[in-house]
């Protein structure tokens, strides 16, 4: 796929938004940076999807706890690829990067993932 619009990035939410904890844990709080990192993101251009492996049942706890925090409004969909990418019938999304905590040397912090996306994407290295 040749897409050459602005950078999109698909965002886990468990370890990576939130503070990892076992699914079905109460009291949800934020990872360190996140809310500012997003913003920030977003004002650059950056696409954003939530991209979770959570089902359908818990999603809506998913949903209220980000609007709460006022950060739902800063990821154009849900566990799907954004409106003008034409990609095949997978369940895998596109995009240009994903931003998950279990990757393999694990989620740097907001603030390094920030570091890392804007050398890339913003300075073209």
């Amino acid at each position: 796929m040749a897409y050459k619009g602005k950078p999109i990035l698909a965002i886990d939410f468990d370890g990576t938004i939130r503070k990892a904890k076992r699914a079905t844990d109460e009291g949800y709080e934020l990872m360190p940076h996140c809310k500012e990192i997003l913003e920030q993101l977003w004002l650059e251009g950056f696409r954003m999807i939530l991209w979770t492996c959570r089902s359908y049942a818990w999603l809506e706890t998913v949903i209220a706890f980000l609007q709460k925090e006022d950060i739902l409004q800063y990821f154009e969909c849900i566990n799907e690829n954004v409106k003008d990418i034409v990609w095949w019938n997978t369940r895998k999304i596109y995009a240009d990067r994903y931003i998950d905590d279990l990757n393999l040397q694990g989620f740097p912090g907001w603030i390094k993932t920030y570091e890392i996306l804007h050398k890339e994407f913003k300075e073209g290295k």
